[in-house]
């Protein structure tokens, strides 16, 4: 809005050669300052850009250079996470995802997934399903929930569908609800 009633009034007031000049040097500046604050956003580039430092030759890249997070620091959020999975219990919530889970955490998305991927060995969902089903067959073998249907012990456990429930549970312990119940 501000760049186009800018214009309107250069048009009036200058002759089309300097007006083009104007423009040109306005998108230079706009172009400038996105890129600026673009580069300064920790979600895209959580440590930074120094390019002395931060680009190498291709194939120079090692390991180290591309964890997100220290070795100490990678085994100070498994604690965190495994306490607040422990205590908190936020794999019981169906919304849950990534952003919400590093948010209770105090860490990027980013960071979490790395936690998870190279402090695990799994992917997000893997995990938070590993907690799901532990508590499914928790519930699956306390007599008190023998009144509870499987669809209800799924929604109990986290899972907002008895198929993805279903397809979990067998993958993980390679029998389905229902046989493990009757076992």
């Amino acid at each position: 809005m501000g760049s186009s009633i800018l214009l309107i009034i250069l048009n009036l007031i200058e002759t089309v050669q300097s007006l083009n000049l104007y423009i040109n040097l306005y998108f230079l500046a706009v172009i400038y300052f996105v890129s600026y604050y673009g580069i300064r956003q920790t979600e895209i580039y959580p440590k930074g850009l120094n390019v002395s430092t931060d680009i190498e030759p291709e194939g120079t890249m090692t390991p180290e250079r591309n964890a997100l997070v220290s070795a100490t620091e990678l085994e100070k959020y498994k604690e965190q996470l495994n306490l607040l999975m422990n205590d908190e219990k936020p794999y019981l919530d169906p919304e849950l995802n990534l952003p919400k889970l590093a948010d209770m955490i105090g860490i990027s998305s980013h960071q979490l997934s790395y936690v998870i991927n190279q402090g695990y060995g799994m992917n997000f969902f893997n995990y938070v399903n590993g907690y799901r089903i532990a508590k499914a067959k928790d519930l699956l073998k306390d007599k008190n929930y023998d009144h509870l249907t499987i669809l209800a012990i799924a929604y109990e456990s986290g899972f907002n569908s008895k198929t993805a429930f279903n397809n979990t549970f067998k993958k993980i312990t390679s029998i389905t609800p229902s046989t493990f119940k009757n076992t």
